[in-house]
């Protein structure tokens, strides 16, 4: 029997964990592969003068060393998943969030995306955008979206 794909949208923030708990209630791990999804801002390289020492740190290089961070903080939810029987993935990406959250979920066919939403409304909502009124709107699957207390 082939799992159900499972992208679980993440930005870092423990509010943004709050869905891992909703994951857990109504999605069973013999049924359900999870991926822990993560974009990083966009990557640029680094170029460092002290005197006459010029030190340049490439691209490839931050990407690299970024993508072991955000990898590493993600090991805890991770390891929480896998010890209760899920098989858990990770994907790093940088660049625009929607775009790269559009790009994964058309290559990796997934069935299903997990995330929260702060509920954002007005002049909050026009300044910040919303990802999850885009991924809303604009998904091919179906959305587990956990809303904020208001």
């Amino acid at each position: 029997m082939n799992k159900n794909k499972v992208v679980i949208l993440l930005d870092g923030s423990e509010f943004s964990e709050r869905i891992l708990p909703s994951v857990q209630r109504f999605l069973r791990p013999e049924d359900n592969e999870l991926t822990l999804f993560r974009v990083g801002d966009p990557i640029s390289g680094v170029h460092v003068r002290d005197g006459p020492v010029k030190i340049d740190i490439y691209e490839d290089e931050v990407e690299a060393a970024t993508t072991v961070k955000l990898s590493d903080e993600l090991q805890h939810d991770v390891q929480q998943l896998k010890d209760v029987g899920y098989t858990v993935s990770t994907e790093i990406r940088f660049g625009k969030t929607v775009e790269e959250i559009d790009r994964f979920i058309k290559k990796a066919d997934i069935d299903l995306i997990a995330m929260t939403t702060h509920e954002r409304s007005g002049l909050s909502k026009i300044l910040q955008g919303s990802i999850a009124e885009h991924v809303l709107h604009h998904a091919p699957v179906p959305l587990l979206l956990l809303a904020s207390p208001t």
